[in-house]
């Protein structure tokens, strides 16, 4: 439980950090990184209390697809911002 807190802390004092850095060029932009990030937390929250999938197989296709849509929805909205 530690650890979460700690990564959660780590995740969200980086993305404050990024979204001071940065300006929104729309709403999406201002509040859309915001939803992803809140969307990625609960997804780690959601994986470190389910149980396990059902071979190693199916967990490494849903993590790189995952990670795959992850870095699509990062990319596109990147370029809200400015």
């Amino acid at each position: 439980m530690v650890t979460l807190a700690l990564e959660a802390a780590l995740f969200f004092g980086g993305l404050f950090l990024y979204l001071r850095a940065t300006d929104s060029s729309s709403n999406l932009g201002r509040y859309g990184m915001l939803g992803f990030g809140l969307a990625a937390f609960g997804l780690q929250t959601t994986a470190l209390f389910a149980p396990p999938p059902p071979s190693e197989t199916v967990m490494a296709l849903m993590g790189m697809s995952l990670y795959i849509v992850f870095a699509g929805i990062v990319y596109w909205l990147e370029k809200k911002r400015t």
